[in-house]
C-alpha cells in the first residue's frame, strides 16, 4: 500500500539563460508546476553546487512555448513538497521532453531525511525512449493512490513474480503483451529502453537523506536525446516481500517528490501491490535533476505576455520577449514573431509582431463586453525552427447586477472557482438563490482596472479567503469618497492575512491612508497573534461587542438564544485558508465590533453624513462557527456539537448590509393594505429615477429592468423583506435614450410599469 510522508521544504525556482557555446551543459528538472526547467551549469561549477543554486532560487518570471523553460510560480517562492514512498519492487518514472538534441551526462535523484531506504538498499536505474503518446494523454489519465481507476494504465503478465504476478518491463515479462489497465491507455508508457547504454539498468546505493549520482559514462555509451523526442529514467525499490520477517513491514524507498501543479504530469509510478495494479499517473513530480549537453540548434524562446479581464474594448497591446541561440554553433537569430487572436468561436487571425530580438509588440483586436479574446505568437528562428507559445484568453467584464463581490484570495478550495466559493460570501438566504451580484477575480483578471470598476457599484463585499492577493485598499478609499447622502457606498472587507501588505510588520496608518481614514484601523498589529510556534490550537473564540448592530448583531442574539459561544477555526471550516488574524487598534471614530478577548479582530466605521460605511474584519467569517463551551468535541469534531452552527445558519452579514446600507429603503408610514408598484418618478428621466413599491406582508422581492426587447438589464431587489413601504433609485447612466420596463414580483403579485430614458 502507498503511503504519502508529507514533508515541507523550501523551492525556490530558477531563472532561463542562454545556451551560448557548443556542447553548454545544462541542469534540468521537472518542477512544481509541470513545467521542464533548463539552468545553464557555470564554468568550474559543481552539479551538487548548482542544484544547491537552483534551489535558492534564480527564477522571475515564466517563459512559454518552450518545454525547457524556468519560473518561479509562486511568488513568496515558497512550495510544499512531498516525500514519496515506494515499497516492495515499486517504481518511480520520469520523462522529459527535450528543446534540443544533445546527451544525458549525469543523473540525481534525493532520498529524504527521517526515513528508510528499503531492506535491499540498491536501486537500479533505467532509461527509456517512452512512447511519445505520453505527451498528450487526456487529462483524465491520472489517478491517486494507485486505488484509482482513472489512472491505471497497465502491466505486463510475469508468472515468475511470486508478489503479484505482474512486472513493469517488457523484458521481464513472461508474456510480452501489454496488459491494459482501467484507463483508455493500451500502450507500454515507457516505451523501448535505451539499448546503446545498460540494458537492465546501473545499480546505485542508496542511504538515507542524501542526493546520489549517477555518472552516465561509467556505464557504458552516452545517452543521446533528439529535439521533441521524449526520454526518461525509472527508479525501482529492490527489496521484495519475502525479504521482510514474518510479521514484519514492508520497508520503503523513500524518493523526494513534490505536488504538481499542472497536467501533464511528468511522474508515474508502478504498484506491485495494490487493487489497481501497474502503472500510475501521479499527481507529484519525482525530485529528479539531469545534466544534459545541448549539441543541436533548437527553436527560440518565447516569453507571451499574459493579459487579464478588462472593462476596456478597445484594442490593447500584448508584448513578447523572444530569443534565439544555437548551441551547435551555427547560424541563430530571431526571423519572425507571428500574433494570431480571435474573439469568441471566430477564427484566429494573423497579424506580425513588430520589434527587434528581444522585444516584441503586437496588436490584439478591440472587443464587446462579454466577449473573449484569445491569442498566441509563433516565433521563427533563422533556420526555420519555430516556438507556438501557450494561448492566453481575457474577457471583456460586462457588468450586470448592482452589488460587487470581489474575490481576492490567494488559493481556492478543492473543486471550487471563484464563482463557487463567492455564492458562500455573499449568501443572503439560501445557496441556490439567484445571482444577484457581479464577481471580479482580482489573481485572474488584474487589479489594474478595480479603479474603474469600482465607479459602476454602491456596494462592495472584498473577500480573500487565505490572505489578500493584491492590496485594493487605496482604491477603496477613493472609491468610497465618492459617496454621497442620496448614494451612499458600502464596502464589507473580510481578510485573515492582510499583514501581506507591509511584509507582516506592525503597522500604524497616517490619518490620510484608506486604512485609518475610511476602514477605521490606526494600527495593523500584533501579526498573527494567535500562532504559537508549531504548535497550532484551534478554535480561537471570537466574542460579538454588540447585539444591537444592525450587520452583525445577529450572531450574539443566535448565541445568547442557543447558549453558545462563536469560535474562528479556519482548519476546519475552510481547510485551505490556514491563516491566523491580526490585531487592530481602531481609530477614535470607528467602533470595535469583535474581540478575541481584549483584542480588537472586526471594526465599523461609518461617515458622519453616513455617505459611506465600512466593515474590517481581520478574519474570514465564512471560517467561524457556534459551539457548546463545554462540548468535548470542540476541538476534533465540532460538527458532533449539538450546538454547533456554521455562521451562514445563523444569518448574512451582506443581506443585513444590503438591506441597511443601499438604495433599497424603507419609507416612514403605517403598514400599506396592499401590494402595489408606483409609477417611477420623475419620467422621462436622465439619468435616475426613484421606484415606490408596498408590501403588506413579509415577501421575498424582486424588482427587475427590461429594455424593449425584454431583455434583462438590472435586478434591482432580489431579496426577502419585511412587510412596508419602499424605494429604490434606478441609476441608467450606463444606459443609452429609450423605453424601459420594470416589474415588481412578490409572492404571487407581479406588475409592470414603462419608464423612457432620455439623455
Amino acid at each position: 500500500m502507498m503511503k504519502k510522508l508529507f514533508t515541507v521544504s523550501l523551492l525556490v525556482l530558477f531563472i532561463a539563460a542562454s545556451l551560448m557555446a557548443e556542447g553548454q551543459k545544462v541542469l534540468m528538472r521537472i518542477n512544481g508546476n509541470g513545467d521542464q526547467e533548463a539552468m545553464v551549469i557555470r564554468k568550474g561549477e559543481s552539479t551538487l553546487n548548482a542544484i544547491a543554486r537552483a534551489e535558492k532560487g534564480f527564477s522571475m518570471a515564466k517563459v512559454n512555448g518552450l518545454v525547457d523553460t524556468l519560473f518561479n510560480y509562486d511568488k513568496s517562492g515558497v512550495s510544499t513538497n512531498t516525500a514519496f514512498s515506494f515499497n516492495a519492487h515499486d517504481v518511480a518514472f520520469t520523462w522529459f521532453l527535450p528543446a534540443a538534441g544533445g546527451l544525458v551526462r549525469e543523473l540525481w535523484f534525493n532520498t529524504s531525511v527521517g526515513y528508510t531506504i528499503g531492506i535491499a538498499p540498491k536501486a537500479p536505474v533505467r532509461a527509456w525512449y517512452p512512447d511519445v503518446r505520453v505527451t498528450t494523454l487526456p487529462t483524465t489519465e491520472w489517478g491517486s493512490g494507485g486505488t484509482s481507476a482513472a489512472g491505471n494504465l497497465g502491466y505486463y503478465k510475469c508468472v515468475t513474480d511470486g508478489e503479484g504476478l505482474r512486472t513493469p518491463f517488457r523484458d521481464e515479462a513472461t508474456d510480452t503483451a501489454f496488459v491494459k489497465g482501467l484507463a483508455a491507455v493500451t500502450f507500454d508508457p515507457l516505451g523501448k529502453e535505451v539499448s546503446t547504454w545498460l540494458p537492465g539498468g546501473a545499480p546505485v546505493n542508496l542511504f538515507v537523506g542524501a542526493w546520489h549520482k549517477l555518472v552516465i559514462a561509467d556505464w557504458g555509451d552516452s545517452i543521446p536525446f533528439k529535439l521533441g523526442v521524449p526520454f526518461g529514467f525509472t527508479i525501482q525499490n529492490l527489496t521484495s516481500l519475502a525479504m521482510t520477517p514474518p510479521g514484519g513491514i514492508d520497508t520503503t524507498m523513500v524518493l523526494g517528490a513534490q505536488s504538481s501543479l499542472n497536467y501533464p504530469y511528468h511522474s508515474y509510478k508502478f504498484y506491485e501491490g495494490t487493487a489497481y495494479v501497474g502503472w500510475q499517473i501521479r499527481q507529484y513530480e519525482w525530485r529528479i535533476y539531469l545534466v544534459a549537453e545541448y549539441t543541436t540548434d533548437r527553436p527560440p524562446k518565447a516569453a507571451l505576455q499574459q493579459l487579464f479581464t478588462t472593462l476596456k474594448t478597445t484594442a490593447r497591446t500584448v508584448t513578447a520577449t523572444v530569443t534565439d541561440d544555437n548551441p551547435a554553433g551555427g547560424a541563430k537569430g530571431v526571423k519572425t514573431v507571428d500574433l494570431y487572436a480571435k474573439i469568441n468561436s471566430g477564427a484566429f487571425a494573423k497579424s506580425s509582431m513588430t520589434g527587434t530580438e528581444p522585444n516584441y509588440t503586437g496588436t490584439l483586436p478591440a472587443a464587446a463586453a462579454g466577449d473573449t479574446v484569445s491569442y498566441y505568437i509563433v516565433a521563427t528562428d533563422v533556420n526555420n525552427n519555430f516556438t507556438t507559445s501557450a494561448t492566453y484568453s481575457y474577457t471583456i467584464f460586462a457588468p450586470k447586477y448592482k452589488y460587487l463581490c470581489i474575490w481576492n484570495g490567494r488559493t481556492l478550495p478543492t473543486g471550487l472557482t471563484a464563482a463557487g466559493v463567492a455564492k458562500y460570501y455573499m449568501k443572503k438566504d439560501s445557496l441556490t438563490e439567484k445571482t444577484y451580484y457581479d464577481l471580479w477575480d482580482v489573481k485572474s483578471y488584474g487589479k489594474t482596472d478595480v479603479p474603474d470598476l469600482l465607479k459602476l457599484y454602491d456596494f462592495v463585499n472584498e473577500v480573500t479567503g487565505d490572505g489578500g492577493y493584491a492590496d485594493l485598499t487605496g482604491y477603496a478609499g477613493t472609491w468610497l469618497a465618492t459617496g454621497t447622502v442620496a448614494k451612499p457606498k458600502t464596502y464589507l472587507f473580510s481578510d485573515q492575512d492582510h499583514g501581506f501588505i507591509s511584509g507582516y510588520a506592525d503597522t500604524t496608518f497616517a490619518a490620510t491612508d484608506a486604512h485609518n481614514k475610511y476602514f477605521g484601523v490606526l494600527t495593523l498589529g500584533p501579526q498573527d497573534y494567535p500562532y504559537v510556534s508549531s504548535n497550532v490550537t484551534w478554535p480561537w473564540k471570537l466574542t460579538p461587542q454588540d447585539s444591537t448592530d444592525n450587520l452583525v448583531g445577529f450572531i450574539q442574539k443566535w448565541a445568547n438564544k442557543t447558549s453558545s459561544t462563536f469560535w474562528y477555526h479556519p482548519n476546519f471550516e475552510l481547510p485551505p485558508f490556514l491563516n491566523w488574524m491580526d490585531e487592530l487598534k481602531p481609530t477614535t471614530a470607528a467602533k470595535a465590533i469583535f474581540k478575541d478577548g481584549a483584542r480588537v479582530v472586526g471594526v465599523r466605521n461609518n461617515a458622519a453624513d453616513n455617505s459611506w460605511h465600512t466593515t474590517y474584519l481581520a478574519f474570514d467569517y465564512l471560517c467561524t462557527d457556534f459551539r457548546s463551551d463545554t462540548a468535548t468535541s470542540k476541538y476534533a469534531t465540532p460538527d458532533k456539537d449539538p450546538k454547533y452552527a456554521w455562521i451562514l445558519d445563523a444569518g448574512s452579514i451582506v443581506k443585513n448590509a444590503i438591506l441597511a446600507y443601499t438604495s433599497v429603503s424603507p419609507v416612514n408610514g403605517a403598514v400599506p393594505v396592499d401590494f402595489s408598484l408606483s409609477q417611477n418618478y420623475p419620467n422621462p428621466f436622465n439619468p435616475s429615477t426613484l421606484i415606490e413599491y408596498t408590501l403588506p406582508q413579509n415577501s421575498f422581492v424582486t424588482l427587475k429592468v427590461y429594455n424593449a426587447i425584454g431583455q434583462e438589464i438590472a435586478s434591482l431587489v432580489n431579496s426577502e423583506m419585511n412587510s412596508g413601504r419602499y424605494s429604490v433609485t434606478f441609476d441608467a447612466s450606463r444606459f443609452s435614450s429609450g423605453v424601459y420596463f420594470y416589474t415588481l414580483t412578490a409572492g404571487s403579485f407581479t406588475q409592470t410599469h414603462k419608464m423612457v430614458l432620455m439623455k
